[in-house]
């Protein structure tokens, strides 16, 4: 009842999949995702203290938006394998195909959804030291080329200075 490698090879030889890795392919992501726990939890029955609620711990809100703050030794990959996201996705909400580099540090923010089009609650801010609007960009979860439209930014590389007033709606 309890053995998921069996029941996915069953599957399989019962023309469930048309796909002949499908057994390997269902395994390999009940085990990546660590899914067996719920069938440990229901078994024992001990709460459930699954990766799957760790995860959503982990993610805070900025601008309406589920953001993750990067650990050591998060990745790209990582993150959006965690989240039940493609590698594009991520890649598309972070504007990354505008970054210098794409190694993450730890407390980079990631976002989980696209970002907005405009701050929710602010007008502008004032900028407190020299930065980028790709850096304004993921401080405020504002789409960069939202962003650099509202501000007349020609380019994501563009510095702005100290005490600029950078608008975000």
């Amino acid at each position: 009842m309890n053995d998921y490698k069996s029941w996915a090879r069953g599957l399989s030889k019962a023309g469930y999949a048309t796909n002949p890795n499908y057994a390997n392919r269902l395994i390999s992501i009940i085990e990546d995702l660590q899914l067996y726990s719920f069938d440990e939890a229901f078994y024992t029955s001990t709460p459930v203290q699954s990766h799957l609620s760790k995860k959503i711990q982990q993610t805070i809100t900025l601008n309406g938006i589920h953001i993750k703050k990067v650990n050591e030794g998060d990745s790209y990959y990582k993150i959006a394998k965690a989240h039940n996201l493609t590698l594009r996705q991520i890649h598309k909400y972070n504007d990354t195909k505008y970054g210098k580099h794409q190694i993450l540090e730890k407390g980079d923010l990631v976002y989980l959804g696209p970002k907005r089009f405009r701050s929710k609650k602010k007008k502008f801010i004032i900028l407190s030291e020299n930065t980028s609007p790709l850096e304004v960009s993921q401080k405020e979860g504002v789409k960069l080329k939202s962003l650099m439209r509202k501000n007349h930014i020609s380019s994501p590389d563009e510095q702005l200075r100290k005490g600029e007033k950078v608008f975000l709606r």
